[in-house]
Order: structure tokens, then C-alpha cells, then sequence
């Protein structure tokens, strides 16, 4: 094994060197995001910057959710700082009120739950109708069931959202949401396809049938036991719609028929 030659003085003085100024960087660097950053924009006094939080977010998420709010300025320093500090898992989903001047600690134990976060906690399971979801909204103090349905319904409104069909029916995520006693259905409606709309788009479906996939994926879904089950469903009904054959291309599906007996409809199947 051949021996190995100690640096020549001059090339070990320049390594320390390099090495040393690197130390100072790396320290000016970590000084800057730890120290000297960071604070929301805007001098205390302003008014409060409204920001949602959803449960399981992210540092790049969190950061660019604050971002938009006006919260921060700087959304990739702040999701440093985050990684840095160790005190994501602090951060509570829910709607808070940030005062503006906040430093980043300041910003985090608001988001802790050492400020004040807003809303009534409400809870939307996977395959709740219409009627179950106005319902839910009307005894939580959210808004009357009568008046959500109008807006579910309301054509004008839908096509202002893009939605296609007769009613927001299976454009509405199931999510935990935050919502203030007294909110206009039209809000509920907006936020909750809103929240549909951006997990959709991340599908990246094309041109697809919008509606009918909707459709065809809210009844396997009241079809299935298990998540499992799922891809055979669907499989079994697409084959039943693609196949001429087949006698008027019917689903024969259980949920559709259960689905007319929902209150809210006006035409309803006999149950």
C-alpha cells in the first residue's frame, strides 16, 4: 500500500482556508434564517392575514399557504427555518389569524394553537350525499340545509364552478373543513369544490368525461366493502356502459337505485 504524501504547506493552507470560509458562510447563512429572519410582512397594528391550514401539511405546502395569506415573505426561507427549527409537528390543521410583524416562532406558536384559530371543526365522511352533508352543515350551526341545497343545485352557481350536471353532487371533497357559524352556503359550496377541483387537477385526467367518471366513481364507492374492491367494480361497470351489447348499457347498480330515495331529489325511485 503505497504511503501516503502529507499536503504541501501552501496547498494545506488553502484548504484551511476554503474550509474556514465555508464555516463562515454556512454560519451567516444559518444566522440569517435563524436569527435575523424572519418576520410576516406588513407592521403590527395591520390587519390580520386569514390563513387555512389542512391536517398533514408539508413545509413547502405550509410555507406557500402563508405565502399567498401575506403571512410571509420569503416562503423558501420560512420552509427552511421550518426543517431547521424541528417544529413542524407543532402546527395544527385549522383557520387561524396571524397578526402581521409575527417573527417565525411567533407564526408557529399561533399555528400551535398558542393563538386563536376560527371555525367549527366539521368533518365531510366519503360517500356522504347532498342531503347527509346539509344535514351535517345544519346541525353544526353552519348554515340550513334548505339553503345549502339551493346552492348545491343552483345552476348559475355551478356553472360559475365549472361544474357539469344538475348539482354539485360528488364535486364536494370529503375533508375536515373550519367553517364559522353563519357562513353563506355558496361558500361551503365553493370551498369544498375548490378543495375537489385542486386534488383532480393533481390526477392530471386530460380530456376525461368529467361527469361521468364522477358519477361511475361515487357508486363503486357505496358499492365496495374495501378500498380493494374498488378497480373490479369499476371495471365491471365500464365494461356494462362500453359494451353494446349489453341490454340498454343499464349499470343494474344497487347505490344508484338506493340513491333515489334521497330526500333531497325531487323525482325519487320507490325504496
Amino acid at each position: 500500500m503505497a504511503e501516503r504524501r502529507p499536503f504541501p504547506d501552501r496547498t494545506r493552507t488553502r484548504l484551511l482556508v476554503l474550509a474556514l470560509l465555508a464555516v463562515l458562510a454556512l454560519g451567516g447563512t444559518a444566522l440569517d434564517v435563524l436569527v435575523l429572519f424572519p418576520s410576516s410582512p406588513g407592521p403590527a397594528g395591520d390587519a390580520p392575514r386569514e390563513v387555512e391550514i389542512p391536517p398533514g401539511v408539508g413545509p413547502r405546502q405550509l410555507s406557500a399557504l402563508l405565502a399567498e395569506a401575506g403571512a410571509v415573505d420569503s416562503p423558501g426561507r420560512f420552509a427552511l427555518w421550518l426543517r431547521l427549527s424541528g417544529r413542524l409537528p407543532e402546527v395544527r390543521a385549522g383557520r387561524f389569524a396571524l397578526t402581521p410583524g409575527l417573527s417565525a416562532g411567533g407564526i408557529v406558536d399561533a399555528l400551535a394553537g398558542r393563538g386563536e384559530a376560527f371555525g367549527i371543526r366539521l368533518t365531510i365522511p366519503e360517500g356522504f350525499t347532498l342531503s347527509r352533508i346539509a344535514e351535517t352543515l345544519e346541525r353544526s350551526g353552519i348554515c340550513p340545509a334548505s339553503q345549502f341545497l339551493s346552492a348545491a343545485t343552483d345552476q348559475g352557481l355551478l356553472a360559475g364552478f365549472g361544474i357539469p350536471g344538475t348539482s354539485a353532487e360528488g364535486f364536494l371533497f370529503p375533508d375536515t373543513y373550519f367553517l364559522e357559524p353563519g357562513t353563506a352556503a355558496a361558500e361551503v359550496v365553493r370551498r369544498m369544490h375548490g378543495n375537489f377541483a385542486q386534488r383532480y387537477a393533481a390526477l392530471e385526467p386530460g380530456t376525461a368525461d368529467l361527469l361521468r367518471i364522477v358519477t361511475l366513481a361515487s357508486i363503486a364507492q357505496a358499492e365496495a366493502v374495501v378500498a380493494d374492491e374498488l378497480p373490479l367494480i369499476v371495471g365491471v361497470y365500464a365494461n356494462r356502459l362500453d359494451n353494446p351489447a349489453f341490454p340498454s348499457r343499464l349499470l343494474n347498480a344497487d347505490p344508484a337505485v338506493a340513491y333515489g330515495c334521497e330526500p333531497h331529489l325531487k323525482v325519487r325511485a320507490r325504496c
